[in-house]
């Protein structure tokens, strides 16, 4: 009984482990977009001020 228990918690630690590196990578790349969109942005803004 016990061990089922231990196996069972290792088993939804280690899925929690898995779900928040994915969280963590997510929000990496969520990050790196909008860095990626505000460097368009503020060269669509210089081109047009230049304009």
């Amino acid at each position: 009984m016990k061990i089922s228990q231990n196996d069972n918690f290792d088993k939804l630690y280690n899925d929690f482990q898995k779900s928040s590196r994915h969280i963590d990578q997510e929000q990496k790349r969520m990050m790196q977009n909008q860095k990626d969109m505000k460097k368009h942005f503020d060269e669509l803004t210089e081109r047009v001020n230049k304009g």
